[in-house]
């Protein structure tokens, strides 16, 4: 049997161990964190707390309609599970040819600027929202989707815009904090959404619609500010050759 001295220095490795472990985990967040809050050139800091913002503001409706809008349709329309169903293949089908156009047309050869492409996303669901909450009619709620074409694009514009916002050594980091949004925006859009619609049920059962539309302005401002934080970035770098190197560090990964 070994003295108690022994038993207890072979127990040491094992704690450095766990405790270097620890220090790495802890480590590994404060990194990812550090990229959302460290000063950048160019306002760069500014434009990622918006892109992690406009994530949250387009990927949130996804999840609060999901949970009340067949309620909605079947007690205004009388819909049935097949007659829901036809309606969204119609809904997704018209969504992968606005993706498709916005991607291969706009993006591709007319270079339009993601933030653009984005903001002619949140019209889109602005649009379409105002078509849902007031249908009068069946037919008015199935041509909704024709309005809701482009905002399928949304979330693509804005993970491009990620990309774009930090260095290619960063985009994994950045990528992890808008998945953290992503896992937190049930958690709010859902019990919001519901709420919403209970307490309106009887007098306007399509307000959770308007809700999404003032959240898609909030969205489209955001949008703005990072037109307008780009344009000028492309215009100092130009302008001041002094500047491109710090422009250089800058991400253009991708285009879509």
């Amino acid at each position: 049997m070994l003295p108690p001295e022994e038993v207890n220095s072979s127990n040491v490795p094992e704690k450095i161990k766990e405790r270097n472990v620890l220090k790495d985990v802890f480590e590994l967040v404060g990194n990812t964190v550090m990229v959302a809050i460290k000063p950048r050139a160019f306002r760069g800091r500014t434009q990622i707390f918006c892109v992690i913002l406009l994530y949250l503001l387009m990927v949130g409706p996804l999840y609060g309609d999901s949970q009340v809008a067949y309620l909605y349709v079947i007690r205004k329309f009388g819909f049935t599970e097949v007659e829901y169903s036809v309606y969204g293949t119609i809904n997704i089908v018209l969504g992968l040819f606005g993706t498709f156009f916005c991607i291969s047309v706009l993006s591709k050869r007319l270079s339009v600027q993601d933030s653009a492409i984005g903001a002619l996303a949140g019209a889109s669901r602005i649009a379409s929202c105002f078509m849902f909450a007031f249908a009068p009619t069946r037919p008015w709620y199935y041509s909704a989707p024709l309005l809701n074409i482009f905002s399928h694009t949304g979330l693509t514009a804005v993970r491009s815009l990620a990309t774009k916002s930090v260095p290619t050594e960063e985009v994994a980091k950045l990528s992890a904090l808008m998945g953290v949004t992503e896992a937190i925006a049930p958690s709010i859009y859902m019990p919001a959404t519901s709420y919403i619609y209970v307490m309106t049920i009887d007098h306007f059962p399509g307000a959770f619609y308007m809700f999404d539309a003032a959240l898609t302005v909030v969205a489209l401002g955001l949008f703005g500010l990072i037109y307008i934080l780009v344009r000028r970035r492309m215009r100092a770098t130009v302008t001041d050759p002094s500047k491109k190197e710090e422009f250089a560090r800058s991400n253009e990964v991708s285009r879509f």
